[in-house]
């Protein structure tokens, strides 16, 4: 499923609601659990640096921007988008608006990828699919450990972000041992 069929959160209803079917006791009848669509989905937040101010600054500072740039994100802004967009519409494809060393982080920790049940035991990873991929897309997930923990994954490509990685690690190990 696609953003163009449901957001995200419907998606996740949707899969919870299987889950749940399958968890099911015939000899219980239970509600479901939440409501099946609570929110929409709309252009995500989105802050800039230089790579010099990532280095200067620790990562704290980087939490903070990301923290500006979400707080920021309210009603008044994808007005704005919504209106911008239907003067000029456009559908893209996410990679060629990046350089070959962009880095992008993407997901959402709102949705509980290892709560769901199908009768094989809980998930021992996850995965979010072959769309919206390109060279550099880091998605993060709430840890299937829980207390906090994180998953990633990520798509480097060869070329462009990987080699930069690759080099990243080599100086890091070098400067730092």
């Amino acid at each position: 499923m696609n953003h163009c069929i449901g957001d995200g959160t419907a998606y996740w209803n949707f899969f919870n609601t299987f889950s749940e079917i399958f968890q099911n006791d015939d000899r219980v009848s239970s509600p479901i659990s939440h409501q099946p669509i609570n929110t929409k989905w709309f252009p995500e937040a989105s802050t800039e640096t230089k790579v010099g101010e990532l280095l200067e600054n620790d990562l704290g500072w980087v939490a903070w921007k990301i923290h500006i740039a979400i707080t920021n994100h309210d009603d008044k802004v994808v007005r704005n988008w919504v209106e911008e967009w239907l003067h000029s519409p456009f559908v893209y494809k996410s990679d060629l608006f990046f350089d070959p060393y962009t880095v992008m982080m993407g997901s959402s920790p709102r949705f509980n990828m290892y709560g769901n049940e199908f009768g094989m035991g809980k998930a021992l990873g996850v995965r979010s699919g072959y769309a919206n991929k390109f060279d550099g897309k880091i998605t993060s997930y709430p840890g299937q450990e829980g207390g906090g923990s994180i998953d990633l994954e990520g798509q480097l490509d060869k070329g462009g972000v990987c080699n930069f990685a690759i080099i990243a690690i080599r100086v890091y190990v070098e400067v730092c041992g």
